[in-house]
């Protein structure tokens, strides 16, 4: 039996001020730019810009992302164990999530934008094109997973479905917004920038919220996997 002394509580409070702090020194660093003009800062800007790859934001996403992919292996595990009807469900959740980590270290899917928009014409909402492919995945996500969804506890299913809410209101919502003002004003710009920063920081949000998801379910549902709610007692109490 494999013991987690893990306090999802605090682990939620550690990613929600990381994720205010990243944001709000991605902010500062672009009012620095383009309102005090000040561009580099010694490369803080650079090393705090929500929109770049290889940089301390983007180990952030990634690293919490593959976290989200780990915490999903191990239900899997625990379900395949027991049999159980939606094993298939939560292995393909951590490969989605595994590549969703690359993605986000990488930028894979904005390789994606010029040769759709060359065959699209794509505009306005649909500028970054990426976006329709991120839509119909959605969609079929969606499809293949509403059953599951509907089979989770019910504390687990809400956060569930504010965790993906969020993110997805930031992945592909917010790029909606940012891609429609990119195609009228360009990217090199303060405002086009807010909206990223407001996009990053719903998806590092939604991604919190999944982890604390997890953890908590991880903690109430899965046998086998223990996860206790404060310290490592002499006798340790399970949960």
């Amino acid at each position: 039996m494999t013991h987690l002394y893990i306090l999802p509580k605090k682990v939620a409070y550690f990613l929600g001020w990381t994720v205010a702090g990243l944001t709000i020194g991605n902010i500062a660093g672009k009012t620095s730019r383009y309102i005090l003009g000040h561009g580099r800062l010694l490369g803080l800007i650079d090393l705090l810009d929500v929109d770049r790859e290889f940089n301390l934001p983007a180990f952030y996403s990634s690293l919490t992302l593959l976290a989200c992919s780990f915490l999903l292996l191990i239900i899997a595990i625990a379900k395949y164990q027991t049999l159980d009807r939606y094993t298939a469900h939560w292995k393909y959740l951590s490969l989605i999530f595994l590549y969703l980590s690359l993605d986000e270290w990488l930028s894979l899917h904005e390789r994606l934008i010029y040769p759709l928009r060359s065959k699209l014409g794509g505009s306005g909402p649909f500028f970054f094109t990426w976006v329709v492919v991120g839509i119909v995945f959605l969609a079929v996500f969606l499809v293949a997973y509403v059953r599951f969804t509907l089979n989770l506890p019910q504390n687990i299913r809400h956060l569930f479905v504010v965790a993906g809410s969020t993110y997805v209101a930031g992945a592909i919502g917010m790029e909606m917004i940012g891609g429609w003002y990119a195609s009228l004003y360009g990217v090199q710009n303060f405002t086009y920038h807010i909206i990223t920063a407001g996009e990053e920081f719903l998806e590092m949000a939604g991604i919190a919220i999944f982890i604390y998801t997890l953890l908590n379910y991880l903690a109430q549902y899965i046998r086998g996997v223990h996860i206790a709610f404060r310290e490592i007692p002499e006798r340790p109490i399970l949960y």
